[in-house]
């Protein structure tokens, strides 16, 4: 393990003369993050009550490739190592996330151990062609047609959730995607994510205008045996920012439902002349339940993409810089019919230029079967350079 962890490092710091003789029309990046946890697994996971020590490591490599002015390539790598006594459920839990609609299957498991797991994906893969106005991507790619800033009913293609404590980026999708530039702030969008069952297939367009200084977004298309529409915008009142999404799906053939229903997101956040952030979000899903909505609703609701089992779910998070190195960072899910909640507080402290440490906290409330009652806890210690 010891021989692994330097290849690591020698491979990352050795990109780093690369990077300094290439230039245009290259460039390369990335970071290594090194993540020790103390963890206590979610209760339908393990009947075990210890709480574990476990170690993510995660190491990324961003490459850029200019050819013309016309083309651009990128390439992204994540390789992240897991340690600990339970690394395959750590895993399942640190990718609640990554939803996105992937054809092929670029992830590669290069050791399994007891308590050891070296895992690896291509997380981008993606040419982008320019015809003036006209953008094609094609390949691995963020899609992100979202406005708010914690949830995002619109986001069809990379659904995220705020828990997942180990995606920077977003997780990616394989699709073809064409964008028309009408304005600066204006553009018609199409994107078609294609899958190997017909079902699962994603297809959708959406036109992006800006008047009265707010930018409206208007969507449709099929979302895996789904019809959808939805609405979005994003602007300010009195300085803070205002957003808001609205999604109406109507399933076309799902365990019998013949009913549509809403999914919303409304979101406000004000930052004050002391760096003092305030934050709130609300979001409404109509399918979503009223009781206890913990155990099987929760998993349930996670495999078809959704972003809560519960009917309503309120975000809160307050943030300052203490001082011009370190800064805080509080925030709060509550789900008003369970009573459950989620609390995630964190400082993050840069040590020196392009090496922060940050110490923060995943602590879950609440009564058993509840949304976040039978949700273990997770404390942990971030490093992460880049490069």
């Amino acid at each position: 393990m010891i021989r692994l962890l330097l290849s690591i490092l020698i491979s990352v710091f050795a990109a780093l003369p690369v990077y300094a003789q290439w230039g245009d029309p290259y460039s390369f990046g990335g970071y290594l993050r090194i993540t020790p946890m103390v963890w206590k697994p979610a209760s339908y996971f393990t009947s075990d009550e210890n709480y574990e020590v476990m170690n993510i490591i995660l190491t990324r490599q961003n490459f850029r490739w200019y050819p013309t002015t016309n083309f651009t390539f990128g390439l992204e790598l994540k390789s992240r190592i897991y340690q600990g006594g339970s690394i395959y459920l750590l895993k399942q839990t640190a990718n609640v996330s990554s939803l996105g609609a992937s054809y092929f299957d670029w992830d590669k498991n290069w050791l399994e151990e007891d308590e050891v797991l070296i895992n690896s994906t291509i997380d981008r893969a993606w040419l982008k062609v320019y015809f003036g106005d006209l953008q094609i991507d094609l390949g691995r790619q963020r899609i992100a047609w979202g406005t708010n800033l914690v949830w995002n009913p619109v986001d069809l293609f990379n659904p995220s959730n705020p828990m997942d404590f180990t995606n920077d980026e977003m997780p990616g999708t394989d699709a073809v995607r064409a964008q028309y530039y009408l304005g600066p702030n204006s553009k018609i969008e199409t994107a078609v994510a294609p899958q190997k069952e017909e079902d699962e297939t994603i297809a959708a367009g959406l036109l992006q205008i800006n008047l009265w200084d707010y930018d409206w977004i208007f969507l449709g298309g099929r979302r895996y045996q789904e019809t959808v529409f939805g609405f979005a915008w994003a602007g300010s009142i009195l300085d803070g920012g205002f957003r808001g999404e609205f999604l109406y799906s109507k399933p076309r053939r799902y365990l019998n439902d013949s009913g549509g229903y809403l999914v919303a997101s409304v979101s406000g956040d004000y930052t004050m002349k002391n760096s003092q952030y305030f934050h709130g979000a609300l979001l409404y899903n109509e399918r979503g339940t009223t009781d206890d909505a913990g155990g099987f609703r929760q998993l349930l609701a996670y495999m078809r993409g959704e972003l809560t089992p519960a009917r309503i779910s309120l975000w809160g998070e307050i943030a300052r810089d203490l001082t011009p190195l370190l800064r805080g960072d509080i925030a709060m899910i509550f789900n008003p019919y369970d009573n459950s909640w989620y609390l995630s507080p964190n400082f993050t402290y840069s040590l020196i230029t392009d090496l922060d440490v940050t110490a923060m906290a995943l602590i879950f409330g609440g009564d058993d079967g509840t949304e976040f009652g039978d949700t273990g806890n997770i404390y942990m210690m971030r490093f992460k350079y880049s490069f």
